[in-house]
């Protein structure tokens, strides 16, 4: 059976820009309930201010949806679609997650609801991966891998969050600079982890990717999107930061903060392309379910 392979078009930069920002302020939040659990960063402010920031990014990410969309009432109809819909599903997951997240800051942090609060945000950075994976006429997205790798993108994109955001709002308190760098320096090694297990996942996900979709796989590593899979996700995004993360272990001196924020750039920065080029490259096909199917235009 012949199909024509077409680039998906409909969700663009915006729908990225929603995926990258769910997946990286639930992320961050994630990793800043873990550090509320610590009895050392208990009481040193620095857990809480990232929760902050994670539950306000992943917040803001649902801006970028409602833009996409238009209007403001299509995303309360996009909630009310829970029953056919993992967009609707996902919308709901994420308002849950920051409704929940904001009681637990507001009523001191309790054991029970960090846990409960970073289970829902563990949940929203899977979601973002489960939401394209559910499509069926593109091959590329229908991957069981691609919510593993946004969960891992997430985790990594939430810890270079949190370094930026500390060494930007930190710098005019010296112990909170202090207390920020001691628990980021427990992240790092988490970090590196989380990046390598990425470039693994990314391996097995394109060659499953090429027996399922052999010109989507090729646009990827070597069409159109190359510069942007090479350079940008695994350059920028994951090799240069492993780099950087070693030297400044392996090293001392305050230029160590400075490669660490570079790195952290490139994570942000890999990440974005990660959601844009995997949402371009989800052209339709056929999927291998032991039966044949017409692709509609429409779907």
């Amino acid at each position: 059976m012949s199909t024509t392979q077409m680039n998906q078009t409909v969700w663009g930069w915006k729908i990225a820009a929603y995926l990258f920002g769910a997946g990286m302020g639930a992320g961050a939040f994630a990793f800043s309930g873990y550090l509320k659990l610590v009895p050392k960063f208990t009481e040193s402010g620095v857990a809480i201010r990232g929760m902050w920031l994670g539950v306000v990014v992943t917040a803001l990410s649902a801006c970028f949806l409602i833009w996409d969309l238009g209007k403001p009432m299509r995303f309360l109809r996009v909630m009310m679609n829970v029953a056919h819909s993992w967009l609707s599903r996902g919308a709901v997951i994420l308002t849950t997650f920051c409704l929940v997240a904001l009681i637990t800051i507001a009523t001191g942090t309790p054991t029970v609801l960090v846990w409960i609060s970073m289970a829902l945000a563990i949940a929203v950075a899977t979601y973002t991966g489960v939401l394209l994976g559910t499509m069926l006429s593109r091959p590329l997205w229908n991957n069981s891998l691609l919510p593993m790798i946004f969960l891992t993108s997430a985790l990594s994109t939430g810890i270079a969050l949190l370094d930026v955001g500390g060494l930007v709002t930190n710098a005019s308190s010296s112990s909170m600079v202090s207390a920020f760098q001691t628990a980021i320096s427990n992240l790092r090694w988490a970090h590196a982890v989380l990046l390598a297990i990425e470039i693994v996942m990314l391996y097995f996900f394109v060659n499953l990717s090429r027996s399922r979709s052999k010109s989507a796989a090729d646009m990827l590593t070597k069409g159109d999107l190359r510069y942007g899979f090479w350079a940008g996700i695994l350059g920028a995004g994951i090799l240069g930061p492993l780099v950087l993360i070693a030297i400044s272990s392996a090293t001392s001196g305050a230029a160590n903060n400075y490669l660490l924020f570079v790195g952290d750039i490139g994570v942000l920065f890999g990440g974005f392309m990660l959601r844009r080029v995997i949402l371009y490259v989800g052209t339709r096909g056929v999927v291998e379910l032991g039966v044949r199917f017409t692709i509609r235009p429409e779907i």
